[in-house]
């Protein structure tokens, strides 16, 4: 890489260093950022360092992501805990020999002994550069211990403590995307500096006199290495790292398992068969958020942010199920107290309750084991007040059965969001059967139309929300005559089950 001939006393320090550097260990714990770096990161083109990067916006997103400067703040105190956490006792063994001279070189064991938060960490958004991200660290100290083994007679093995103070640096980091809507990651301005290095040797097998040649030798090429090559080494190794992620992880996202549940308020019962029945399906459904563009800083008041427009495309299967297109994402008044907004366009919700009604997921059956506090009434006989009673004739030749309610959805839903909530119409077909012992019989068939208004909210890390069912319209098909009264009643304990369902699924407010 840079092993040069004309360089052969820096090969030694940079196989010291590469396998270290490249490592970026601590970058695969991104998983463990807090919810607001929870959507798939940004991604972008870079060209060169002085030349402008040319927005390439491939079409509307559906999804909108907003990163304040509060937000990347958060993400940089984890980022320093993780660092604290991981590096000290980090190690690498056996690494790849290198030559100095004529004698081979091999480092058995580099570990990082200590490791102390930098008094200053930040990182900056920065409008209209090339640099999107610019970040600073002042006085940071580390220690290693290096073990060294070589060819060389006087020098079978050696081991060396470093301890380098007063480490700074400022490193600006532009972000594009590529034609996939993968994330590219350049090192434009670049800045290192150590002030002080001070290297000991702990043990020696061989002639001292050698290992004191190598120790002034890992000095010396250390400070050398850090102040005038290690920027080169960044612009050239991180492009590859975060490469070779995206390549390893895919921009399709699953958008639900068991787990996620912890996340919303309405948790529901583990045995609760509706909320497994919706568990399953969504376990299906994954959201491709690749960029379909490169990220940009903006400004609103005072208040700075990264915006990122993701695709949101919902696939099944790997096919996108959405029947509209994705139309602009209006943006709204940031405060400097948010850490990240998150707008959804209609696009993403047609497709994903397109997507349900694909998999079939909105035909239900609803029985006793779906609504146990429904049991009593979905029976044919009772002493108050059951299903039986809208069908008197039924009960006479049914006595004693259980009811189930089978749902079936004819057309795909629409979903509409609108200033106050949003909104889903829904038309499907009702049946009402008879639980026998050797097959089920229809004995009650509806049409059914439904509007129904929903509101979320986020609170901390959880999202509740709430349900109102303003619209339930029930109309039998066939000879049936139930009579207004039965109908008004039968529509409006229909309407009542559904809405107390839904809040219990979204714990509203009220109940949060």
């Amino acid at each position: 890489m840079m092993m040069k001939k004309k360089a052969t006393k820096l090969r030694l320090l940079l196989w010291l260093l590469v396998p270290l550097v490249s490592s970026f260990r601590f970058l695969r714990r991104w998983e463990q950022l807090p919810i607001i770096a929870r959507f798939e990161q940004s991604q972008m083109m870079f060209n060169n360092v002085n030349q402008p990067i040319q927005q390439q916006v491939h079409r509307q997103p559906g999804i909108l992501v907003q990163l304040t400067s509060s937000g990347l703040n958060q993400i940089v105190q984890t980022l320093d805990k993780v660092l604290n956490e991981e590096l000290p006792n980090f190690s690498i063994h056996h690494l790849p020999s290198a030559v100095l001279l004529i004698h081979t070189f091999e480092v058995e064991e580099l570990r990082v002994v200590s490791f102390h938060s930098p008094e200053t960490f930040t990182v900056e958004l920065q409008p209209n550069l090339n640099d999107q991200l610019k970040v600073k660290v002042r006085n940071l100290d580390f220690s290693l211990r290096i073990t060294v083994s070589s060819n060389m007679i006087g020098l079978r093995q050696a081991t060396f403590s470093v301890f380098a103070s007063n480490v700074g640096f400022n490193i600006g980091l532009s972000l594009s995307s590529d034609s996939e809507g993968n994330l590219n990651l350049q090192v434009g301005d670049c800045q290192f500096a150590m002030r002080k290095v001070v290297t000991l040797v702990d043990e020696v097998k061989g002639l001292r006199i050698f290992s004191n040649i190598a120790r002034s030798v890992i000095k010396n090429q250390l400070k050398i290495f850090v102040n005038s090559r290690l920027c080169d080494f960044l612009r050239e190794r991180i492009p590859k790292e975060v490469s070779n992620y995206f390549q390893a992880h895919s921009n399709k996202m699953s958008i639900w398992n068991k787990s996620s549940r912890k996340y919303f308020a309405g948790k529901g019962d583990q045995s609760d068969a509706l909320v497994n029945h919706f568990d399953k399906a969504f376990s299906q459904i994954a959201v491709d958020t690749g960029l379909v563009g490169n990220p940009v800083v903006k400004s609103s008041g005072s208040v700075l942010y990264l915006q990122s427009g993701l695709k949101g495309d919902v696939l099944i299967n790997g096919k996108a199920s959405s029947n509209v297109k994705a139309k602009f994402i209006p943006t709204k008044q940031l405060t400097g107290n948010k850490m990240l907004y998150i707008g959804l366009s209609e696009y993403v919700a047609s497709g994903f309750v397109n997507s349900l009604f694909e998999i079939g997921a909105l035909n239900v059956t609803l029985n006793s084991q779906m609504l146990p506090d429904m049991k009593s009434f979905l029976q044919t006989t009772c002493d108050g007040f059951c299903f039986g009673t809208f069908l008197p004739n039924v009960a006479e030749e049914y006595p004693d059965h259980s009811l189930e309610i089978y749902f079936s959805t004819l057309k795909v839903p629409l979903v509409n969001f609108q200033s106050e909530n949003i909104k889903l119409k829904l038309v499907g077909l009702l049946e009402i059967r008879i639980q026998g012992e050797k097959e089920k019989i229809s004995i009650f068939t509806a049409n059914a139309k439904m509007e129904a208004n929903f509101k979320l909210y986020s609170k901390s890390d959880h999202v509740f929300g709430q349900a109102k069912i303003p619209v339930l319209e029930i109309s039998p098909v066939g000879i049936i005559e139930l009579g207004d009264l039965m109908m008004e009643m039968l529509n409006e304990i229909s309407r009542s089950v559904i809405e107390e369902k839904l809040n219990h699924l979204l714990k509203n407010e009220s109940q949060y």
